[in-house]
């Protein structure tokens, strides 16, 4: 087999190990996803079906989380901000600094 066809599976497969290893969960899902990339092109230049099948589902969940993360974090923060000005009582809110 082509050497670069083997060095792409191999590539391919370092990242995913090393993505499994990060603590930040963005920084594996990144990882993860340039790795299914590559084992799914891997994966299809040798024919192995399942391989692709799985590597490009496995890609569009990393891509989806990618993606709806920041969307979550920015409701997330939102919906505390709400709920804090819901507990603290509007006189206390305009003595807080900047009248918030």
């Amino acid at each position: 087999m082509n050497i670069v066809i083997e060095a792409l599976g191999w590539i391919g497969s370092a990242l995913l190990v090393a993505s499994i290893l990060q603590t930040r969960m963005r920084r594996l899902r990144i990882l993860s996803l340039i790795a299914c990339g590559l084992l799914t092109w891997y994966n299809a230049i040798i024919g192995v079906w399942p391989m692709i099948a799985v590597n490009a589902t496995i890609g569009l969940i990393n891509a989806y989380f990618l993606v709806q993360g920041p969307r979550q974090d920015r409701r997330a923060a939102r919906q505390q901000r709400l709920e804090h000005r819901r507990a603290v009582p509007s006189e206390e809110r305009n003595s807080l600094p900047g009248g918030q």
